[in-house]
């Protein structure tokens, strides 16, 4: 969303689920090309987190309502929302990271997930590392609070699924597959999985969620 230099360090907002997804299909087949041309065959997947690896990761270790502890004072700390953003988003990696070093898991823009959003996931989750596929455009699972909410939003475990409604601006008909016109607390962050999969099982994955 923002190529001006101006806009460096500043976090890309104003785009879809779709959109974001679409670019961790580039940035894979990308980093494929260029590494065979130097040479290599690794297979590399970057792709955005499940909930449950978004929530793992910003927990870094920790069982509490945020990564530091229970005390929403402290957050301002760590994260911006709405007692101290001025109502805006800010430069990425301003404030205090995680006990594993990640920055802005809390607050300054919420964060796609792969997941499609249900109210009651969790009571039917059985898997290591589960995840929701999707069926529709929406609700999609957001984490991690943004610039504009209040401090128990931004609670490691809180969820909050899309809405149409983040489009209601588009002048387009249809409306843009790619475009949030009012969705501007929305970002994303890419996952490299541990173990890699397969070129075909990426292929496969990639095919699912990006229909």
């Amino acid at each position: 969303y923002f190529w001006h230099p101006a806009y460096d360090d500043y976090p890309v907002v104003g785009i879809t689920w779709k959109q974001a997804r679409a670019f961790c299909v580039w940035r894979t087949q990308y980093m494929d090309s260029y590494l065979q041309s130097i040479g290599h065959t690794i297979v590399n997947d970057w792709r955005l987190p499940t909930e449950t690896e978004w929530e793992y990761a910003c927990r870094a270790g920790s069982t509490t309502a945020y990564p530091f502890g229970d005390d929403a004072s402290v957050l301002r700390e760590h994260g911006y929302f709405k007692e101290n953003s001025n109502s805006k988003f800010h430069h990425v990696g301003q404030l205090k990271p995680n006990g594993w070093g990640l920055y802005d898991m809390l607050g300054n823009l919420s964060e796609w997930t792969i997941d499609q959003y249900d109210p009651l996931c969790y009571s039917k989750m059985s898997d290591k590392d589960p995840r929701t596929d999707p069926v529709s455009k929406h609700p999609k699972v957001i984490r991690g609070g943004s610039y504009l909410d209040e401090s128990k939003e931004l609670r490691c475990a809180n969820r909050k699924a899309s809405d149409a409604s983040w489009n209601k601006r588009d002048p387009q008909i249809p409306k843009s597959k790619w475009w949030l016109t009012d969705g501007m607390f929305v970002g994303f962050r890419v996952v490299r999985p541990l173990k890699q999969p397969s070129a075909e099982e990426i292929e496969k994955f990639f095919a699912l969620y990006l229909k």
